[in-house]
């Protein structure tokens, strides 16, 4: 479970430490990160374990983030949300709890890809404007900036799904702590139940077996999670958001 908190966590770190103008600070259990994200999702205060003073934390992330004006969300594990409760009452919303859910081991064969689709590994500045513009439009949220140094993190690789050459879902590998982490998965609305998500998360998984990884994690919205347990994801784990003010999660999030 502890690998799972941390590999979640992990995505947000490199974000912010490879995007031009990003800023990363750490302390006590606390990862603030601004990955320069015009959605909530993209800047994330992550609290890992309890803390002695819930108010600081909170007083904390709303001067972090208020220089660059983003919006965010705070990302908190179960055993540390008593210790936030009180102060997020009247300053942030509660979002409620979202599942972390775990793939182990790794199916040693890929599932199939639908006809006509194609899945690639991003490469070039171009094919990430591209992995960009379609991950925006499957949150139903402006498409941000990308940034060169995401594509030379080790351990990290994005991942386009093509149908008919059209670019139609996408998903990113986080590989961590042992584990496979899956996030920023979405499919344009325009395709959804056609199993380009599916496939697309497939081909990201397969990515972290063949660099010897034996187990998969990701948190999972509303909307993903059936696909998700399809794909033989059991839950794992629970996770606890709160946004910001004027900062509403984007659509596949309040999905319920």
């Amino acid at each position: 479970m502890v690998r799972c908190h941390e590999n979640s966590v992990e995505a947000y770190r490199v974000f912010a430490r490879t995007t031009a103008g990003g800023r990363l600070l750490e302390h006590d259990g606390v990862v603030l990160t601004d990955c320069r994200a015009s959605d909530s999702m993209g800047n994330v205060i992550a609290v890992t374990r309890p803390v002695e003073d819930g108010e600081a934390t909170v007083t904390e992330a709303e001067a972090f983030y208020a220089a660059g004006r983003q919006p965010w969300i705070l990302f908190a594990v179960p055993e540390a949300v008593p210790s936030l409760e009180r102060a997020t009452l009247h300053r942030l919303t509660d979002e409620g709890w979202f599942s972390g859910l775990l793939l182990d081991p790794i199916p040693a064969v890929e599932p199939p890809l639908p006809d006509g689709v194609e899945v690639r590994r991003v490469e070039t500045l171009g094919e990430l404007q591209e992995y960009e513009r379609a991950a925006a439009r499957a949150y139903g949220v402006p498409s941000g900036p990308v940034d060169t140094g995401w594509l030379d993190y080790p351990g990290f690789s994005f991942h386009l799904a093509y149908f008919r050459g059209v670019p139609v879902a996408a998903a990113t590998l986080v590989a961590s702590h042992g584990l496979a982490g899956i996030v920023y998965v979405g499919t344009v609305p325009e395709a959804r139940g056609r199993g380009f998500g599916r496939a697309v998360v497939g081909r990201a998984i397969e990515t972290g077996r063949l660099g010897g990884l034996t187990a998969s994690a990701l948190w999972a919205t509303p909307m993903g999670r059936p696909m998700y347990e399809g794909m033989g994801f059991r839950p794992n784990t629970r996770y606890r958001i709160w946004s910001a003010p004027h900062s509403p999660l984007p659509e596949p999030f309040r999905s319920r």
